[in-house]
């Protein structure tokens, strides 16, 4: 599910029922997107206590900015912890090894 930007207001999206799949928030300000992913993260809790959060960052850029804002949003500490926060090309090649496992490579050498 998209929850694409109208101006500077992101439409609302139900982080309860999006607990599995992708969903895409885009924002022509950075700042608008931590309220939306903070209710996402808050609703989709791993089943495990060490299983981190994936998130994907479009750029090396947006990645820091981002583990930095969540850091300062979650505590006096400012710490963020088991967060995996991925560029698109390794995320969908981690998806890949998950998906077809090392055959897929072996194939391609």
């Amino acid at each position: 599910m998209t929850a694409g930007s109208g101006g500077d207001r992101l439409r609302e999206v139900d982080a309860a029922t999006q607990a599995h799949g992708l969903v895409i928030y885009r924002a022509s300000r950075l700042e608008a997107l931590l309220p939306p992913l903070r209710q996402l993260l808050a609703a989709t809790v791993p089943q495990h206590v060490l299983t981190p959060h994936t998130l994907i960052a479009a750029h090396p850029g947006m990645r820091q900015w981002l583990n930095g804002a969540l850091a300062r949003e979650y505590g006096a500490d400012g710490i963020a912890a088991n967060l995996d926060i991925l560029l698109p090309s390794a995320w969908i090649d981690r998806l890949a090894q998950q998906q077809l496992g090392q055959a897929i490579y072996l194939r391609l050498a």
